[in-house]
């Protein structure tokens, strides 16, 4: 049975991060300064890994911020779901979605009375035991949010948070170093090879034609993926 005790006002509410990216991860450099800024005198923080700990210095930085860390790659989602009750999670938060590694069957479980989907995966998980998703107005429209299971809370600016105490660098890198014409216009994407599809490569066709653009860098694309988008760019062009 999940605990249905409320909490009173004076009680510290707990949070448990659920996540297979606590590591050198996007989510997890985005994570940073959430998890500094959570007021420990209202709220004690838990983080459940649900993949491999690594051992990087990043990877320790992150472990830090949490009150407890768990290392729950190994046991079952019921067992997990188990070990977040007996944590007393109150609000439970899937930094995956349907992401590589996720575990969503923890929550089907119901892990916490409250459970989140959050940053991992910013769509909707169809899912009648995930109550919420934080967003914007932009990520979900008020027109949009008939397409969502959950319901949206809805950040002032965005839902995307970030560690701004991030070192930059001062080094200013100028575009023939990089081998572009130094009057472009870059267009990037940061994306894994395999998210570019020949759908999106067309696109990108479509605005760099319309712009009189030939200019395409895929230096890192694998071989495969270097053919067959040349061999689509020689033919758009």
């Amino acid at each position: 049975m999940v605990r249905k005790k409320i909490k009173k006002n004076n009680e510290i509410i707990h949070i448990g991060y659920f996540s297979s990216d606590f590591r050198e991860h996007p989510v997890a450099h985005l994570l940073v300064g959430v998890l500094q800024k959570h007021n420990r005198k209202n709220f004690k923080v838990y983080g459940y890994s649900i993949d491999k700990v690594s051992e990087d210095e990043f990877s320790k930085k992150i472990i830090n911020l949490f009150d407890v860390f768990h290392n729950v790659k190994n046991m079952s989602n019921k067992e997990i779901t188990m070990l977040a009750r007996s944590d007393e999670i109150d609000i439970a938060i899937d930094l995956n979605g349907y992401t590589q590694y996720s575990r969503t069957e923890i929550f089907a479980y119901r892990a916490a009375p409250i459970q989140i989907n959050y940053l991992g995966y910013p769509g909707t998980l169809g899912a009648e035991f995930i109550d919420y998703i934080v967003a914007d107005k932009n990520l979900i429209p008020k027109k949009s949010q008939k397409f969502y299971s959950e319901k949206p809370i809805y950040l002032p600016n965005t839902h995307m948070p970030t560690d701004n105490k991030r070192k930059v660098s001062n080094k200013f890198i100028t575009k023939s170093e990089m081998g572009l014409p130094e009057d472009s216009f870059v267009f990037c994407c940061f994306n894994n090879n395999f998210k570019i599809t020949c759908e999106e490569f067309d696109i990108w066709m479509v605005c760099l034609v319309k712009l009189k653009m030939v200019c395409c860098g895929y230096e890192n694309l694998m071989n495969g993926h270097r053919r067959i988008l040349k061999k689509k760019l020689l033919k758009e062009i």
